[in-house]
């Protein structure tokens, strides 16, 4: 269950907002950038990137893709003059 999928209760969703704007002014404050995962609604993206969250990934964007579909699908961001924000993911162990 997340935001903007309608599956939370009034009383959830509250809970789910106050945590995020929480977490995104503890961020602020270390300035460090949030990323929300699995946003699988573009309502969600919107309520998230109004909360402050900076960026985000998830099927609400693209499902995930081989390297050749995911080339393709930046070339049409280009195409369309829309520039998204792409980021190497590095995995701390």
């Amino acid at each position: 269950a997340g935001m903007g999928t309608g599956t939370l209760s009034e009383a959830e969703h509250r809970k789910a907002v106050a945590l995020v704007r929480s977490v995104t002014s503890l961020a602020a404050d270390f300035g460090i950038s949030i990323v929300a995962a699995g946003i699988e609604t573009i309502e969600a993206a919107r309520e998230l990137a109004e909360l402050g969250v900076q960026y985000g990934q998830g099927y609400a964007f693209s499902p995930p893709l081989p390297k050749k579909a995911f080339r393709d699908w930046l070339a049409l961001f280009d195409r369309l003059q829309l520039r998204p924000v792409v980021h190497e993911t590095r995995h701390v162990a």
